[in-house]
């Protein structure tokens, strides 16, 4: 692995004029560094340069200098990058084009192609933006770990830039194989990919030969092999006032155009959940009349629902027939009123299908919300 190397205080690159110098500075932050050359300050390439160091994480590993010096490097603007994991190339330059994407050149050039995912690393993974494959192995199989490494280092080669690759051990974190959808008692070693953007999950069922995985990894670039989405089987009836949506329905029902739709992501296990099944319930019997309006319910632990960010059960959002890209958080307590009150006054195109208010109807914002995800 590489060195990590913390940016020091000053100025986020300091200024270097000779090679001496350049090579006193790689070797005082132990081969790790990024060395700009570049004409002059007023070049559109230093002041990229210079954004990108001071404000992205995918350079904060690396101590930065700049050199205005003329001949020290064939090529101006020119960026190094020293890497001290790399015996073979220990640096490696970014000219021309390759200036328009520097955090591009950076995350596929400064750490090997495939390295142990771990506390340390995860963070660079995650901030690379790339898609992330979790090889999965049992360390004690030294030969078969070793085999399956310079496996997934050609494959990395093939897909620099799209997906960075990382060994996991998946004896002690099997559990991690079957969130990432692999099936249970899956054999090592067993590959599976991650886009943390949208959390979705692309597990590989194949052979671990290097054609079919070369084919699965360019498939999860270009789209053409989907994720894997948990999903409970569509509801062949509804059976009460509230409607069952799951994750293979979702679109169907609560990005409907036509109709407001209020939805409760729950957890079975979850105590203010079942506090509020019977409130909800009322609710939704006492307004199914209204065509317009759909009060429906997912139960997060068997359905993968990403549209929204849920930090607690229950959650719910209020989805306005005009603008599904901006649901509502709905803060309003969790009780009959408080919420039929909520509706009557966030709706669009159920707003003339409501029965007529025989009392006054007030909203209140007292939330209960249980802080556990998962059990």
């Amino acid at each position: 692995n590489g060195c990590l190397v913390k940016k020091k205080s000053g100025p986020p690159a300091k200024e270097l004029k000779t090679k001496e110098e350049v090579a006193a500075f790689v070797a005082e932050n132990k081969g790790t560094a990024l060395v700009g050359y570049f004409a002059n300050k007023e070049s559109a390439e230093y002041k990229s340069f210079l954004g990108s160091i001071t404000t992205d994480k995918a350079f904060e590993a690396f101590a930065a200098a700049e050199v205005f010096t003329a001949g020290l490097v064939e090529v101006v603007p020119t960026v190094t990058l020293y890497r001290a994991w790399s015996k073979d190339t220990p640096s490696v330059d970014c000219s021309g084009d390759c200036l328009k994407d520097t955090k591009g050149f950076v995350v596929g050039n400064a750490y090997p192609l495939v390295e142990e995912i771990s506390g340390e690393s995860w963070t660079r993974f995650l901030g690379s933006g790339l898609k992330i494959a979790f090889v999965f192995v049992d360390p004690k199989e030294e030969k078969t770990t070793e085999e399956v490494t310079a496996l997934a280092t050609r494959l990395a080669e093939k897909t620099k830039g799209k997906i960075k690759w990382g060994t996991f051990d998946g004896v002690k974190y099997a559990r991690q194989m079957t969130m990432m959808r692999l099936p249970e008692g899956q054999k090592l070693p067993a590959f599976s990919m991650l886009d943390a953007a949208s959390k979705a999950f692309y597990p590989f069922l194949g052979e671990n030969t290097e054609e079919a995985l070369t084919v699965y990894a360019l498939g999860v670039i270009d789209g053409s092999v989907k994720p894997n989405v948990k999903s409970e089987e569509v509801p062949k009836e509804q059976k009460e006032a509230v409607v069952v949506v799951v994750r293979n329905s979702f679109d169907d029902v609560v990005m409907d155009k036509t109709k407001d739709v209020l939805v409760e992501f729950y957890a079975p296990w979850c105590g203010h959940c079942k506090a509020l099944a019977p409130k909800y319930l009322k609710l939704a019997e006492k307004l199914k009349s209204n065509k317009n309006l759909v009060i429906a319910k997912v139960d997060m632990t068997k359905n993968d629902i990403n549209v929204v960010e849920v930090k607690g059960y229950p959650t719910l959002y209020f989805f306005p027939s005009d603008k599904k890209d901006k649901p509502v958080l709905v803060e309003a307590a969790r009780d009959e009123k408080s919420l039929e009150a909520f509706l009557r006054k966030n709706a669009v195109a159920s707003k003339d299908g409501f029965p007529e208010v025989v009392e006054e109807v007030k909203e209140e914002t007292k939330v209960e919300t249980s802080t556990e995800k998962t059990e």
